[in-house]
């Protein structure tokens, strides 16, 4: 596979992942939580492909390792955030999901330090 190739393959799964994202959030908001947690679940496998549970199960500086486009770790980033968000709807303490999501975005942001997305993380977490 090109680099030209390999560009538009990324590119198509930051699209994909980012309307998971809208489609996380709403069911979210909706108080439909098992749908939102089924979503994440194939957002994350859309992301890292197939075994997501090595990447997600890794410190946050090993995953940052793992995932080397700063684009791909800045949508990590948003899916942690949003998985913290879901448990935290459920009832749930999120803590560790929160440090982490932060951790991946200012990751993302030491590769490419006006990443749109990694940077609303690391807003959104700062309030």
């Amino acid at each position: 596979m090109g680099l030209e190739e390999r560009e538009d393959l990324l590119m198509r799964q930051i699209r994909a992942v980012g309307v998971m994202l809208a489609r996380i959030l709403g069911f979210r908001v909706a108080g439909a939580h098992e749908e939102a947690a089924g979503e994440l679940e194939r957002a994350y496998s859309e992301l890292l492909g197939p075994g997501p549970a090595l990447i997600r199960d890794v410190d946050s500086a090993t995953a940052a390792l793992l995932v080397r486009d700063p684009d791909k770790l800045a949508l990590l980033a948003a899916l942690t955030q949003e998985e913290a968000r879901l448990l935290r709807a459920q009832g749930n303490d999120a803590a560790h999901l929160e440090a982490r999501a932060l951790d991946l975005a200012r990751a993302a942001l030491d590769r490419d330090g006006r990443n749109p997305i990694a940077m609303r993380v690391v807003e959104e977490q700062g309030r």
